[in-house]
């Protein structure tokens, strides 16, 4: 779970969302592993140029760029590369003295159809997909309440901005509930 989420945005109606946003989670370390920030860009924003991306190359429009404490990869959800290219290269080398490491995948739809059919548990399953969906939520709190919010997944509440709570919960009409 994060431990904060923050946003920036373009304007903001009620009925709607912004046009670009950038929103920013914190983790904290766990299990041996230091902490992590993840930093969402939609809209048309982009982070800026990696030093490491060649002359002639840019950002693609859309993908992902993970910066780890070793190198980066750039690419979309399925061919991400280090970059340099070079690097990638020198990376690929060295695999053919690889030791296997996680199994292949499914493509998803097969995979979570062949777990309902009581197969190995989806990589896409609901212990994932659940915290993946709170987390997502979260950022649009973010954008809606305009500030850097601290998230306690233990009470499921925000510390530090009262009005922030009231997103998390729907009152339902009289009549109706879940």
């Amino acid at each position: 779970h994060p431990i904060s989420v923050e946003a920036s945005f373009t304007r903001v109606l009620p009925e709607s969302y912004p046009l670009a946003s950038r929103v920013v989670w914190e983790f904290p370390a766990r299990e041996g592993l230091p902490p992590v920030t993840v930093t969402w860009y939609d809209g048309g924003l982009k982070p800026s140029q990696p030093g490491e991306l060649e002359s002639g190359r840019s950002l693609p429009n859309q993908g992902n760029l993970y910066i780890g404490s070793e190198g980066k990869i750039l690419g979309g959800t399925a061919d991400g590369r280090i970059i340099p290219e070079e690097r990638m290269k020198r990376y690929e080398a060295g695999l053919k003295n690889a030791t296997p490491g996680l199994p292949a995948r499914l493509i998803i739809p097969t995979e979570w159809l062949a777990a309902c059919r009581g197969g190995a548990p989806a990589s896409c399953n609901f212990d994932v997909g659940g915290l993946l969906t709170e987390i997502v939520l979260l950022g649009c709190i973010a954008i809606r309440c305009g500030k850097k919010l601290l998230w306690d997944a233990e009470q499921m509440r925000f510390t530090n901005d009262e009005n922030a709570n009231r997103y998390l919960r729907e009152e339902y009409r009289s009549g109706w509930s879940l």
